[in-house]
């Protein structure tokens, strides 16, 4: 029976951090959003090279290394921080699903922790955060949605914020907010 007893503190211990965790994080990106109200942004506006679903498995050759649109997987990734990179085709479904996809490779600890804190915030699978390396960004961190990029070097969190917030949940397969 005690046994019983300290699992469930041990799980409401768990539970209440967890919670602490997610407010904490999402207070900071209010902070940085509020920071950056009239920000303007040096988002690229790239062209639409469509939205067709490729057969499952199939890999396809994008003319840029970070696309933002195009033929893509059928299956999208898990709206979350990741420490692999990730097929492109499945990334550029979770912008169709309006979700943000931020890319890193060389980004200091506290920006990694930050990002990391905010795909806890950003979950949704319409609106979320996937948050992924790949090479060759050196300090650069590349945030995107469906046809915009924006290149941030270094990374400033007030105009990531700002961006996530103007197009989270505005893919062509959402419009939740």
């Amino acid at each position: 029976m005690p046994w019983l007893l300290i699992a469930a503190a041990a799980l409401l211990a768990w539970g209440g951090y967890t919670f602490w965790q997610g407010r904490t994080a999402a207070s900071s990106f209010d902070r940085y959003l509020v920071q950056g109200r009239g920000l303007e942004l040096a988002v690229e506006e790239q062209p639409s090279h469509g939205s067709t679903h490729l057969q499952p498995g199939a890999d396809f050759l994008y003319g840029e290394s970070i696309p933002t649109s195009g033929p893509h997987s059928p299956y999208d990734l898990k709206p979350g921080f990741y420490t692999k990179p990730q097929p492109l085709e499945r990334l550029v479904h979770n912008l169709e699903h309006g979700n943000i996809v931020i890319y890193y490779d060389q980004a200091n600890s506290a920006t990694l922790r930050l990002l990391r804190s905010w795909t806890r915030t950003f979950g949704g699978p319409m609106d979320g955060l996937v948050v992924a390396p790949m090479e060759g960004l050196g300090s650069r961190v590349v945030l995107t949605a469906w046809q915009k990029k924006l290149v941030l070097d270094p990374f400033d969190p007030v105009t990531a914020a700002v961006f996530i917030d103007a197009y989270r949940g505005r893919g062509p397969e959402s419009s939740v907010r």
